[in-house]
């Protein structure tokens, strides 16, 4: 049993991994092991907190690597349906 399931691996997939896991709470996250695909292909970003001018490929490397950092591993399995 989790205390959280997470499902989708972009920005707010990531950012509530690492809060979570910060807060010392279970998780299982769902998602690609390659992060966001979307976020990936943008050539700029440059309204991302925090940071300058940054790839998309650049950010999406960034979140899997303090992911990893932090012991936080993606499943990759997709969801299809959730039930209470």
């Amino acid at each position: 049993m989790f205390d959280t399931a997470i499902i989708g691996a972009g920005p707010a997939g990531v950012s509530a991994a690492l809060n979570l896991r910060l807060h010392n709470k279970s998780i299982i996250w769902f998602g690609s092991a390659d992060m966001s695909y979307k976020l990936s292909k943008a050539e700029k970003i440059a309204n991302y907190p925090g940071t300058p001018m940054i790839s998309g490929a650049e950010l999406n490397t960034g979140f899997r690597l303090q992911a990893e950092e932090l012991g936080i591993t993606v499943t990759d399995k997709k969801v299809t349906n959730i039930m209470p």
